[in-house]
C-alpha cells in the first residue's frame, strides 16, 4: 500500500503542560500527522558533526526514501564499466 506523504515546516511552542500548540494553520484537510520535533536546544560547533552523523539524520528524516521507488531502479550490473586498482 503506497502512502503519499508531504512534508511541510511548522513553527509551534510547548507550553508548561507539555502541549504542542503550532503557530500556523495547516495546508492539509483532517487526518492522522506524524509530528517529528527539533528542539533548537542544543548548539552544535560545525567541526563535532560528522559525515555519518549528517548522512544518519538524513536518512531519519527520510531524505532518502525516494530511492525505495521501484522508478529508480535505472542500472543494472551489467551497465557502465568495472573499476579496477
Amino acid at each position: 500500500m503506497a502512502v503519499e506523504v508531504k512534508k511541510i515546516e511548522l513553527t509551534g511552542h510547548v507550553d508548561r503542560n507539555g502541549h504542542l500548540k503550532l503557530e500556523a494553520d495547516v495546508p492539509f484537510k483532517q487526518g492522522d500527522v506524524k509530528v517529528l520535533p527539533a528542539t533548537g536546544s542544543e548548539v552544535v560547533e560545525d567541526e563535532d558533526i560528522s559525515t555519518m552523523d549528517i548522512l544518519r539524520t538524513a536518512q531519519a528524516g527520510g531524505a532518502f526514501d525516494f530511492l525505495n521507488d521501484p522508478e529508480e531502479d535505472i542500472y543494472t550490473l551489467e551497465d557502465g564499466v568495472p573499476f579496477n586498482d
